[in-house]
């Protein structure tokens, strides 16, 4: 493990707590970035592994949230009166997979507000 995950993985490991850090963690991807680049985990130094699975799922589900949030957005900007219920329910439920909760006053609110007045 290089010196740079070495670091990573104590200043995680102080500030959880937790001496071996879950896969989905910052020192794990350190760690993993640090096997590719020495070679360890494709046999070889091209750099061209594949992502971990945890860190190809979290990049499609950012993806996902931001889909929604654009084609949602560009509704909340130019015609608010037309977001639907399951528009706004879906955009919530992505932002929420892809950050763990969802932000006040942020898109997937605001969709949400638009939605609930659209429906009265």
């Amino acid at each position: 493990m290089s010196q740079n995950a070495s670091y990573v993985h104590s200043r995680e490991a102080r500030a959880t707590g937790q001496q071996n850090p879950p896969a989905d963690s910052i020192t794990a991807d350190a760690q993993h970035q640090a096997a590719v680049n020495e070679g360890a985990a494709t046999g070889s130094r091209s750099g061209s592994a594949p992502l971990p699975p945890h860190i190809q799922s979290q990049m499609d589900k950012e993806a996902n949230f931001q889909e929604a949030a654009d084609q949602v957005g560009s509704k909340l900007q130019s015609d608010p009166a037309s977001i639907t219920r399951e528009e706004a329910d879906l955009l919530h439920r992505r932002e929420h997979r892809a950050h763990g909760a969802t932000e006040k006053g942020g898109i997937g609110a605001q969709a949400q507000s638009a939605a609930s007045q659209n429906q009265k």
